[in-house]
Parts: structure tokens; sequence; C-alpha cells
């Protein structure tokens, strides 16, 4: 039996006929399509975020990051960026504690342009402060948007982390199809070798 998204979605969860058990996702709002960074302004003011901290990197803000902090500046909504400044960042303890290092604790939501090692980081960060995140994905470079875990190395050992799943994904066909050909690759192989 095949779920469409809204199922899967429902508050209540679903009736997995698999296995039996009801399936919670934690996942509010995913949206797509070819100008859902449009969304951007509505969705900040739907999760009631009037000062967001945003994380990036000079790619995604490249790709994504520049547009959005153009828009909330035009909205005259206050933020605090802070762009990674390390090519290739790994997923572990340092990129975590700059970012908490960077948080501005007046913030009261983030917002992470990026994908991989940047949502990771974001859904740890949204997990300690408890605020509400929203994710612009700027690459189908994995398939772990939407998960409550957080794949990081810790201590030189590759762990998963419980984490805040994002309260929202925006996912703009325009942004990801720009992604660069390997991290289009590394997004199917991640969602093959789970099937």
């Amino acid at each position: 039996m095949e779920f469409t998204l809204s199922e899967l979605m429902k508050n209540d969860g679903f009736l997995c006929p698999s296995c039996g058990r009801q399936h919670f996702g934690r996942l509010k709002e995913c949206i797509t399509g070819k100008r859902a960074m449009d969304s951007l302004l509505p969705s900040i003011q739907k999760y009631k975020i009037q000062k967001p901290f945003i994380l990036c990197d000079r790619e995604t803000y490249a790709a994504a990051g520049e547009a959005g902090c153009d828009a909330l500046r035009n909205a005259a909504i206050p933020f605090v960026l802070h762009i990674v400044e390390r090519t290739h960042p790994a997923p572990d303890e340092i990129i975590v504690g700059e970012a908490a290092m960077y948080f501005d604790k007046s913030c009261d939501g983030i917002l992470v342009f990026g994908s991989g090692v940047l949502n990771d980081t974001g859904k740890i960060l949204a997990y300690m402060t408890d605020l509400p995140y929203i994710l612009i994905a700027t690459a189908p470079s994995m398939d772990g948007f939407a998960s409550g875990t957080s794949s990081m190395e810790r201590s030189g050992l590759k762990v998963s982390l419980n984490s805040k799943c994002p309260d929202c994904v925006i996912g703009d066909a325009r942004i990801l199809s720009g992604a660069p050909a390997h991290m289009i690759a590394s997004g199917i192989g991640d969602m093959l070798a789970k099937y």
C-alpha cells in the first residue's frame, strides 16, 4: 500500500500494513515546486519567527541564502547570519560548536540554507534551543532532510544523534536542480541504498 505525503505527515500518524504499527512523522510541512522559495516569508510568519538565526556556507549562501537574506531585509525582518567559512566542513563537534558559539539568544528560530552537514547541524541546534526550524534545501545530496536524527562524527566515530526534525522543509526545484551533478548522484545513491 502506498501513502501520499499528506497522509504520512498527519499528526495522528498512519497504520503500517506491513508491521501493523502506528508510525509518526515529525515534519509539519514540506513545500516543493519551482517557486517554493516564495513560501519562505509566509513560513517564517507561520512558525512565529521574528528574528531567525541563519546558518549556511559560502556555496549555499550563493545558491539560496543571499536571496533569502534579501527577502528578509526587504520585509524588515531582523536576523543573525552565520556563514561557515570552511570548505566541505566535517559533520563533527567543530561545526556544531561553531554554530552554537555564533548563535544569538535573541533569535527565536533557526533557518538553514543547505543540506547534509548544515541540515544535521541545524537539527542539533534546534534540538538544543527548542526553537522552530526551517530548512531551505540546496542540494538533493542525501535523504535525511526530515529525519529526527543527525549523522555526525563524535570523537572520530560516526554516530546518529537525536535531534529535531525540521518543522518545515522548503525544496525549490530551481535551486535543487542547480546543485552539482555529483551531489544529485549522491542523493540517488542514498535513496537506493535505503530501498
